[in-house]
């Protein structure tokens, strides 16, 4: 009798743990967002290199991450560039963008960390063209779902002569 009630006992405990487990698989269905703060591949002739993250926040109330970045020119400092031709194109892709509200690409003018712009780049199918002229490039990368999911990159290029 007691080995029959310590088997239901687990029974039922197994049934309680599916339910669960199928109730969280449900929901992880149903998020509109990706799990965790996407990464920025860029890709140029058939090549790929990863963007660094800078700045990023991803909040939810089963996971928080969270980095409070620098200014894009301190951190382009640290960065080494990526040699790409003049004129190509660099393919950016998230590794998700699902829902992703705002993307858009800003080049950055100047180097000192209180005098610098940031100029607005066209992106075309996540796609920008780099200059013709030689020298290094910096590209500021924002990736936003909402005011609690935003990831901002930095790309660093140099076209040579």
């Amino acid at each position: 009798m007691e080995k029959n009630k310590s088997i239901a006992k687990n029974k039922f405990i197994l049934i309680g743990l599916l339910i669960i487990i199928l109730i969280f698989m449900y929901e992880s269905t149903q998020i509109n967002l990706p799990l965790s703060a996407p990464n920025l591949i860029v890709k140029v002739n058939g090549k790929k290199f990863e963007a660094t993250k800078n700045e990023y926040n991803w909040s939810s109330f089963k996971n928080s991450n969270s980095n409070l970045g620098y200014r894009v020119v301190e951190v382009a400092k640290k960065i080494k560039p990526y040699k790409v031709p003049g004129e190509g194109h660099l393919k950016l892709m998230l590794s998700s963008n699902k829902n992703i509200k705002n993307f858009n690409v800003k080049q950055v003018l100047g180097t000192d960390k209180e005098n610098y712009v940031l100029k607005d780049i066209d992106l075309t199918n996540d796609s920008i063209r780099v200059p013709k002229e030689a020298g290094e490039y910096t590209y500021f990368i924002y990736a936003g779902w909402d005011e609690d999911h935003f990831v901002e990159y930095i790309v660093k290029v140099v076209v040579e002569e």
